[in-house]
């Protein structure tokens, strides 16, 4: 196909998706500054991502703004022999022709189709490469929040923390129209949450160790935003997505808990909800699109009116699901209203089948308290049960993995058999992913488990859960579990080899043919006196007590 009849085919979808839209914003791009949010994956799956959808209203409520969306994995033939253009879904305009061209990310691995969407749109992914006429790249999401030193070759600037306040102030600064993109970057290096990668030049070792920045640099503040103030929450409503039936409505953010491989509940800026009244005005209006309430968050019971609030769902006839269920919260009224909102699926996360080891990652939850949660849920109607579990978490060995977590899954599926006909009993959907080390956490020094031993684990626990009635095993891919590391652990020297990817070498690949051998960042235990590529862009988020716990989490 053509370059010309591709361009036709695309914009011509793009038109079907923006006529079936509900809530798009269409303006005049005419005197304001023109932005373009991309979501580096498929449609299906960035309209239900809140943070990129929340933003691109954010930005759309201004006057001076006009922004529009693109989604970068779907611009690409089958087999990615030849990467298309990009198009925005508003106008079909070419995403190189804004002054701004922005990347939400959620996950490491869609580092890989910003570089696809930048090369589709002939700009030049090495930052120090691009010209004064070439867009503003920059980035924000959750996963250049905990290391973006991956991106620090790529991006001109990155947003860390909430959006919108560090946006408002760049804007400020675009509407004076600086001189140049050097100005503009040392004026927008002064505001809270922005990010300017060339104005820190990294020192390395004779023996190749980041040392730090040169010079007195002062750091990152992770920006904070009243999300009373900006509540995230569907504003574009389409059925071309994972959550097409439902309203979404973020009502917390952070978690109460502090489980030591999880970057969201060591986010600085703690576990924060959304005002009940606030909720409840904002599911009045999502009610008018929709008749199902996704509740999104990662601690969603915890909200201290989460029963109120599903009961106001219920009462206007309408259904609630939540994004995240933990086993300790379950009692007979939350499980009495999932069951009224007809809940078909419930998802748990035990993330190790050995309770002593799930206590000492700061998890906090004994096996009763899971069977307990399965049987009230299952009691209540709901058919299927999957479990999240991590393979490979440090101070473990793979024979700990098969063991408990077949114990466990055996465990429970006696418990929901012995108290269900069964011919009722339930399917047990059993899902395991590798570890994978986060920045700002006390496993950020332990290293990948090794593609090997998941794929071993993997393996193993396929052939013995196999033959148990009624339980289904799933797992994640173990060389991408690796890549996901090395992106979440890289520092400027893994982003310049990721800048110089083609999109078509398999980037492992790729990356083992970098100057730097990729396992110096994954496959090893790093030194408390280390300093780690994130170390030289925050400051003080307390990495000598994180030290602490991981060695009390690892020792004998």
């Amino acid at each position: 196909m053509n370059e010309r009849k591709m361009s036709w085919e695309i914009r011509k979808k793009l038109k079907e998706i923006a006529g079936e839209e509900e809530g798009i914003c269409i303006k005049d791009p005419g005197g304001k500054i023109n932005v373009c949010l991309v979501y580096p994956n498929t449609y299906h799956l960035g309209m239900s991502n809140l943070g990129f959808t929340s933003i691109y209203s954010f930005l759309n409520s201004r006057e001076d703004v006009f922004c529009e969306r693109a989604f970068s994995a779907d611009a690409f033939q089958p087999g990615g022999e030849r990467a298309a253009p990009l198009f925005t879904v508003e106008t079909q305009r070419r995403v190189g022709a804004f002054d701004l061209v922005g990347f939400s990310v959620s996950f490491e691995n869609d580092y890989l189709n910003i570089i696809r969407a930048l090369a589709a749109e002939k700009i030049t992914p090495l930052r120090t490469e691009r010209d004064e006429g070439a867009p503003l790249v920059f980035c924000g999401g959750f996963a250049p929040h905990l290391n973006p030193e991956v991106l620090a070759e790529i991006c001109d600037f990155l947003v860390l923390g909430d959006g919108e306040p560090p946006l408002t102030g760049l804007l400020e600064i675009l509407g004076k129209k600086p001189e140049s993109k050097r100005k503009f970057l040392e004026a927008a290096a002064s505001i809270p949450g922005v990010y300017v990668p060339s104005l820190y030049d990294p020192l390395y070792s004779s023996e190749g160790a980041f040392q730090g920045f040169r010079g007195d640099t002062k750091g990152v503040q992770p920006a904070v935003a009243d999300i009373n103030r900006y509540p995230a929450h569907t504003t574009i409503f389409t059925r071309r997505t994972e959550f097409g039936d439902m309203f979404l409505v973020e009502i917390a953010r952070g978690c109460v808990k502090k489980c030591f491989f999880c970057g969201v509940s060591h986010s600085p800026h703690g576990f924060r909800c959304l005002d009940k009244e606030t909720i409840k005005g904002l599911i009045l209006n999502g009610l008018r699109y929709r008749k199902r309430v996704g509740l999104v968050g990662s601690a969603v019971l915890d909200h201290p009116d989460f029963l109120e609030i599903a009961r106001f769902v219920l009462d206007e006839g309408a259904a609630v699901s939540p994004a995240s269920i933990r086993a300790d919260m379950v009692d007979e009224e939350v499980a009495d209203v999932l069951g009224a909102s007809g809940l078909k699926t419930a998802a748990l996360a035990p993330e190790t089948g050995d309770e002593a080891r799930r206590l000492s990652v700061a998890k906090g939850i004994r096996d009763e308290q899971f069977f307990e949660a399965s049987l009230l849920l299952f009691s209540r109607g709901i058919a299927n049960l999957k479990l999240y579990f991590i393979a490979g978490l440090p101070g473990t060995r793979e024979d700990d993995d098969v063991h408990h977590t077949v114990s466990f899954v055996k465990k429970l599926n006696h418990h929901i058999r012995a108290s269900r006909k069964k011919s009722s009993a339930p399917m047990i959907i059993v899902s395991m992913g590798g570890f994978v080390p986060k920045g700002m956490t006390p496993f950020q020094f332990a290293p990948f488990p090794g593609v090997e031993r998941l794929r071993s684990t993997y393996w193993k626990l396929r052939k013995m859960l196999g033959p148990e009635r009624g339980v289904k095993f799933e797992s994640d891919v173990p060389k991408y579990s690796y890549l996901q590391a090395l992106l979440s652990t890289g520092d400027r020297r893994i982003s310049r080899a990721l800048s110089g990817w083609d999109g078509k070498t398999d980037p492992l690949v790729h990356f083992k043919r970098a100057p730097v051998n990729p396992d110096y960042f994954t496959m090893r235990e790093k030194t408390p006196g280390e300093i780690l590529p994130w170390d030289g862009v925050y400051r003080g988020y307390g990495k000598e007590n994180l030290w602490k716990r991981y060695r009390l989490s690892v020792s004998p």
